[in-house]
């Protein structure tokens, strides 16, 4: 059953969850990036970017296929890493350059 998930830090997980709560199966995770604006004297951050794993998960974790992108405020996105994950942290295999 796919459940969402808010997190206090903003980030959303749209996915299946065990019987404990944790990410398992497949998922998607959206995370703000805030950025600072030099020229806004009120020092508050602003959500511009953020980053967003979709993929498979085991145990809270990004854990076999998946892709990162970072997506910009204006809707574009480029990718980061696809391919193998384990243990929330991507996979590189020899001669394989991340995108």
């Amino acid at each position: 059953m796919t459940k969402i998930v808010k997190s206090s830090d903003s980030s959303v997980y749209k996915g299946e969850l065990d019987q404990f709560g944790k990410r398992t199966g497949f998922g998607t995770l959206r995370t703000p990036v805030m950025v600072y604006n030099p020229n806004d004297s009120s020092e508050v951050p602003t959500l511009t970017q953020w980053l967003e794993y979709q993929g498979e998960w085991s145990d809270d974790e990004a854990n076999g296929k998946g892709i990162m992108r970072r997506y910009r405020g204006d809707g574009t996105s480029v990718v980061i890493y696809e391919g193998e994950w384990s243990s929330g942290e991507p996979v590189f295999k020899p001669g394989v350059s991340a995108c």
